[in-house]
């Protein structure tokens, strides 16, 4: 069940930024448009690392293996798609690639910023028992 729940969070994040372009570019908001453009591109490449996180499941056992691999397969068709509506709706050779590419670095980039937050949280975590514990 949780991995049903990780990759709808991601899917939810996904459509979330979506329907936020729609709304930013219908309402002339430039602004909101890019802002929502980049979280397309952001939830699209990091989408296999999004979705094991939200399931719980760490990256380096073989559930978060399968998660970020199944993740990673509708990222590249995600981001093949945000790549073609960037390209003015027309489907050119280097798409695939750069897609394939842009979900390698993405999910890479997705995992460092959850590794650096959940070290952080645990240098908190220990340095608050030091404080505790001296006095």
């Amino acid at each position: 069940m949780r991995y049903l729940r990780g990759h709808l969070v991601a899917t939810g994040l996904f459509v979330g930024f979506f329907a936020l372009h729609v709304v930013g570019g219908a309402t002339g908001q430039g602004w909101l448009f890019a802002l929502a453009v980049a979280g397309i591109f952001v939830s699209a490449t990091g989408f296999g690392a999004i979705a094991a996180r939200a399931a719980d499941v760490p990256a380096t056992s073989r559930a978060g293996v399968i998660m970020v691999a199944t993740g990673s397969l509708a990222g590249v068709v995600l981001t093949s798609s945000a790549l073609w509506a960037a390209n003015g709706r027309a489907w050119a050779a280097w798409e695939a690639p750069a897609a394939v590419a842009l979900v390698l670095l993405g999910t890479a980039a997705v995992e460092a910023g959850f590794f650096t937050a959940s070290r952080a949280r645990k240098q908190g975590r220990a340095a608050g028992r030091r404080r505790e514990a001296a006095s």
